[in-house]
């Protein structure tokens, strides 16, 4: 999961790809790091189900122990994407930046969170 998550952050950073494919891969590397959270938390929530990619950001702060501010900054991003998926809403090069920097923080965060938790079961 992280391999897929690093790929995901690798492509975000990347100053020549567009500001909304940076903006999805970000999206992309955030939803990663929920699921890695998610499984690591002992949950195995049905992807195939509705409201899986709302229920992997919103559980973060049960699974990750991330702030609820900060899961309304991800929601919103989750949000976003969904608008530029499929109404084509263009992302702006700050969002897209804030994106990539908010999935940067979480990865690290998720990852500290997972190798702490292991340590202490």
């Amino acid at each position: 999961m992280y391999s897929a998550a690093d790929r995901a952050l690798e492509g975000a950073e990347s100053p020549s790809a567009a500001a909304d494919a940076r903006f999805g891969l970000a999206c992309q590397a955030i939803l990663l790091a929920a699921t890695a959270a998610m499984l690591a938390s002992g949950n195995r929530p049905i992807a195939s189900e509705p409201g899986y990619h709302q229920l992997l950001i919103r559980a973060l702060t049960r699974t990750a122990g991330v702030e609820p501010r900060r899961v309304q900054v991800l929601e919103a991003f989750r949000l976003a994407r969904i608008r530029a998926d499929y109404f084509g809403e263009s992302v702006s090069d700050a969002v897209a930046a804030e994106s990539v920097e908010e999935a940067r923080d979480l990865l690290a965060q998720v990852r500290a969170w997972i190798d702490e938790n292991r340590a202490s079961a």
